[in-house]
């Protein structure tokens, strides 16, 4: 997206650093060209920017909130139809905070960033086209969202070091990507894209995490990697879809595989003990595993392991190796 600079007939709002308790600060603009800048220090503080919104009207916005306390709050809101050159940004050190980030019909980027423990952030674009969104959360007990309806080239990245945090994103368009990494454990994760040319990917480390991966549409790629105790379940619907699911280090795992439609693949690897798979796909053409696996089919390392792939179409290859005790394979194929 092109980055929007002051121009000369830009407005810019800013307050200075406030560094008493319980500020409240609001902007609302309505032209071309505009900027905010709201910078807040303390506890209790509000920020409000609106920046066209319900009449539009609203040209080549940049927004920024920064606040360094507890218990803050940051809205941001962004609107525009004709010229859409929104960029909006918001900055929080400190626990107890809430950001929020409201933008639609406009060629739309953002990024939260939040240090400390127990904030909530979510990044929402709707109609937008060019759309990114950016989270990022060092600390604890974090609540992450960042949600795209229609539009197509959407981007979503979430980012979380810590340990009981939440990371969401929901896309629905063409196009879209979306990654979510969360640096501890334990985690949740969701991802859900529907539309065509999708991408997921999660990275989760550390123990007891919990992630739920939904793609609906075509040409769409999944990779779920866990470490630690971990449940995982994987959905697409859909052509020529792709699932790789890696899960090391743990114990008392469950992954669930399921595809449905043509063309589809998958590779699975579960490192550990007391693990169970199930891959469910329907349709022609599917195999289990693929050739940028380093693995061919469902591998499963450790005991007591249990793994059940069915198939059900034409052309279907199917691949289980188990190494360890008390494993249990299944494999039913229907043409």
């Amino acid at each position: 997206m092109k980055k929007v600079l002051t121009l000369a007939f830009a407005f810019v709002f800013m307050t200075g650093m406030a560094f008493a308790q319980d500020n409240d600060a609001s902007v609302d603009q309505d032209g071309d060209d505009n900027e905010a800048t709201v910078e807040q220090a303390g506890a209790s503080n509000s920020a409000d920017i609106q920046q066209g919104f319900d009449g539009q009207g609203q040209n080549g916005a940049e927004a920024l909130i920064r606040q360094i306390g507890s218990d803050n709050s940051a809205v941001l809101k962004q609107r525009a139809w004709a010229n859409r050159g929104n960029d909006h940004s918001i900055d929080q050190e400190g626990s107890g905070n809430v950001a929020t980030i409201d933008a639609f019909n406009g060629d739309n980027e953002g990024s939260i960033t939040q240090d400390g423990y127990d904030n909530e952030a979510q990044i929402q674009h709707g109609a937008a086209t060019e759309g990114e969104a950016r989270i990022l959360q060092e600390g604890s007990d974090n609540v992450a969202s960042a949600r795209q309806f229609s539009g197509s080239g959407n981007s979503a990245s979430i980012e979380q070091d810590g340990d009981e945090n939440e990371g969401r994103i929901t896309q629905t368009g063409s196009d879209n990507s979306a990654s979510i990494l969360q640096e501890w454990g334990p985690d949740d994760h969701t991802q859900v894209q529907e539309g065509d040319g999708n991408s997921a990917s999660v990275r989760a480390f550390g123990a007891s995490n919990t992630g739920t991966q939904e793609q609906y549409g075509n040409d769409n790629t999944s990779a779920l990697n866990q470490s630690g105790g971990f449940v995982a379940t994987m959905t697409q619907e859909g052509d020529e879809n792709v699932a790789r699911l890696r899960q090391a280090g743990g114990s008392g795992s469950e992954a669930t595989i399921r595809q449905d439609g043509t063309g589809n693949t998958m590779g699975a690897d579960q490192q550990g003990s007391n693990n169970m798979l199930t891959v469910d796909q329907d349709g022609t053409g599917n195999t289990a595993g693929s050739s940028w696996w380093s693995n061919p089919g469902i591998i499963q390392d450790g005991n007591a392991n249990a793994a059940t792939l069915m198939q059900s179409g034409v052309g279907h290859d199917a691949s289980i190796m188990q190494m360890g005790d008390n494993n249990t394979a299944t494999i039913s194929q229907s043409n």
